[in-house]
């Protein structure tokens, strides 16, 4: 199915209160109904993101420490130097 802007796989919008299968998942308290057809349903349907955040800040931290980011200094020595380029010249 051809991917649609703002829409799930299976046509939910990208950000929603709750659904329909409301009372299977408890308002967002349990497990979402659509996690194994769908799995950005549950992150779009605002209930399940409500009760579920700290799990989900908590995977995000973990993501983060386990992408070990380098971070790169330039080093421009002082008797370098920079010229800037023109397409006018």
């Amino acid at each position: 199915m051809k991917k649609r802007s703002g829409l799930t796989r299976t046509g939910f919008s990208l950000s929603f209160g709750c659904c329909g299968r409301s009372n299977y998942c408890n308002l967002g308290k349990g497990t979402c109904y659509y996690e194994r057809i769908d799995p950005e349903v549950p992150t779009s349907c605002n209930a399940w993101v409500r009760n579920h955040k700290s799990n989900l800040e908590e995977n995000a931290d973990s993501q983060i420490n386990q992408n070990h980011f380098i971070d790169e200094e330039l080093d421009f020595s002082e008797n370098e130097e920079l010229h800037q380029l023109s397409l006018f010249d």
